[in-house]
């Protein structure tokens, strides 16, 4: 059991470029244009907070203090423009139900801001296989050690906080759990205050804080909540920009918890695991900087023309405007990220090494930076330090889909078969609409000599998504493997009306031809494949012998030859 009054955070930012001067308005903030002009920005539409104080347990610890705890936290949040709304003494039938209806009030419209915040008892369940589920305990769960099935149906777990959590469409939103538990969202690692505050602004991201490890207990006086309302207060702006950020409150937390506390109490912090969710920044604007004018950097604008180019293929344009940024701000590790993408695009894989290092060396949490390494490396096949890549954004992001495919992508080229499809079974886990996967364990399987079901993942690759020409030449492989000519005809006609005529579409076809007898239609394919590729041997091979098949011995002799000396080369 683990008394609580200490935070963890999650946190949303989906749009932004600061946060209200002046709460009472909803979020209107003073900024300086590009022009030298100010402007004044409206950001929010409405603030509003849920805080719940769990008090009168009955069959845990009461917990007098968090009455002290919620008016104090009302106080701050009021003073940075939220309405407050209050829950106290929940029970595990009004908990998850009240959140959703907070969540269903406000949370769905875009231009809110929410947090919740959860003052009371937390606890850790240690599974038989080793796993730990954090809980948050309403006061009519019993204690676990006597009932750990009603405490397991009265107590709230953070999966299903993750999932509430998931729905809210506004802006921002900010869950704080004045509890501690285990987590896998958490973690003791240092976090980098950003010096851009217009990019993390802009960028999504879900934020943990604790204020202890599972294994910790806090005092029934939460020193924890008194320092996280003097960082609200303005305690925790390290850089006195007018602005505390998530990151910036996270190490203000952890600096003072643990100079009052020592080691009996050490915060923990994170962002959510998803490369889709962990870029930006959670802000809060202090209310003290009214009249201060924020100068609207120029980096956002070479981000958002560096973002255009990229998605148009103009990557030097994209280059170009990312090495604005990197010029700007030679620590904001994102601007590497994002030039070493443009650069891996362009094929320039030197220069993609370099900045995703850079990326590493300033951020070394960013499980996208290490995954798009990996790819660099998995095109210079080099699969074995791209596997370690890959491993290593799984272990920061456990539910990042795309680093598992594409390490199971490196163990096929390599010939691991059985981790090759552990990998794809797992990433089809985690999105199973996502028809490339399909298409991938295919491949393995068809490899690995299972036929079936290699074409049972290309029908699943197919039905998913229609249009994409190698599911059906894949498919085709399958029928030519199965002698099944007819239909692999039929599937690489299709892929070729598809995609362009390409001299392997175009070699496979011409093998089922030849297959089924038809030497003069298998030879057409063939010739075609070599004016597409005259340097590729196989197609004089077989073309040799479809040559062989109509009796015409002199270009038969022509094309083994031919055949004999691109083998050497």
């Amino acid at each position: 059991m683990c008394k609580l009054l200490g935070t963890v955070w999650l946190s949303f930012v989906l749009f932004m470029s600061a946060f209200a001067q002046t709460p009472q308005r909803g979020g209107e903030v003073r900024m300086r244009n590009e022009r030298g002009q100010v402007e004044t920005v409206k950001l929010y539409e409405g603030s509003y907070s849920l805080i719940i104080g769990a008090v009168n347990y009955r069959y845990w610890d009461r917990l007098g203090g968090v009455r002290d705890d919620v008016p104090a936290v009302r106080a701050v949040l009021e003073k940075h423009g939220f309405k407050v709304e209050e829950l106290i003494d929940p029970t595990g039938d009004n908990l998850l139900p009240r959140i959703n209806k907070f969540i269903n009030e406000y949370g769905l419209h875009p231009n809110n801001r929410l947090i919740i915040y959860f003052s009371g008892h937390g606890y850790t369940e240690v599974a038989e296989d080793g796993r730990k589920f954090g809980y948050i305990v309403p006061v009519d769960a019993p204690k676990p050690a006597k009932d750990l099935v009603g405490f397991q149906q009265k107590a709230l777990t953070m999966d299903e906080i993750e999932t509430a959590a998931r729905r809210i469409r506004s802006k921002h939103a900010l869950f704080v759990f004045d509890s501690c538990f285990s987590g896998t969202l958490v973690n003791r690692g240092g976090l980098k205050v950003p010096a851009v505050i217009d990019y993390y602004a802009a960028r999504p991201v879900r934020q943990f804080i604790t204020a202890g490890a599972d294994d910790q207990e806090v005092p029934a006086e939460s020193v924890f909540r008194q320092v996280f309302v003097r960082g609200l207060e303005g305690k925790a702006d390290a850089n006195n920009d007018g602005y505390v950020t998530g990151t910036e409150l996270a190490t203000y937390l952890q600096d003072q918890v643990i100079y009052y506390r020592g080691t009996l109490q050490t915060p923990q912090y994170g962002k959510i695991r998803d490369p889709r969710l962990d870029s930006g920044d959670f802000i809060f604007t202090l209310p003290t900087q009214t009249t201060k004018v924020t100068p609207r950097i120029n980096i956002m604008a070479s981000l958002l023309q560096g973002e255009e180019f990229f998605n148009k293929k103009d990557y030097n344009g994209a280059i170009a405007e990312f090495t604005k940024i990197i010029q700007a701000d030679p620590q904001f590790a994102q601007g590497y990220a994002l030039r070493g993408a443009a650069y891996r695009e362009k094929g320039a894989y030197d220069e993609a090494i370099a900045d995703f290092n850079s990326a590493i060396r300033l951020d070394s949490r960013n499980a996208g930076v290490y995954s798009n390494r990996g790819l660099v490396y998995s095109e210079l096949e080099n699969y074995e330090q791209a596997i370690a890549d890959f491993t290593q954004a799984i272990q920061l992001d456990p539910k990042y889909d795309k680093a598992y495919h594409n390490r199971g992508s490196a163990y096929r080229k390599l010939q691991k078969y059985e981790q090759a499809t552990g990998d794809l079974v797992k990433a089809i886990e985690l999105n199973p609409k996502n028809a490339m996967y399909y298409n991938q364990r295919g491949l393995i399987l068809l490899l690995s000599g299972n036929l079936d079901q290699a074409a049972m993942n290309f029908d699943k690759a197919i039905e998913l998504d229609a249009k994409d020409a190698d599911f059906y030449a894949n498919r085709g492989l399958v029928s030519i493997r199965r002698n099944e000519n007819d239909r692999a005809i039929a599937d690489l006609n299709k892929a070729i009306q598809l995609g362009s005529r390409d001299e392997k579409k175009l070699f496979l076809r011409g093998t089922a031809y030849f297959k089924k007898g038809s030497y003069g239609q298998a030879i057409t394919d063939f010739t075609e494949a070599i004016k597409l590729n005259p340097n590729w041997p196989e197609p004089y091979l077989y073309r040799a012998a479809a040559y062989e098949k109509i009796g015409d011995t002199a270009k038969s002799q022509a094309d083994k030859q031919k055949y004999r000396e691109l083998q050497k080369e």
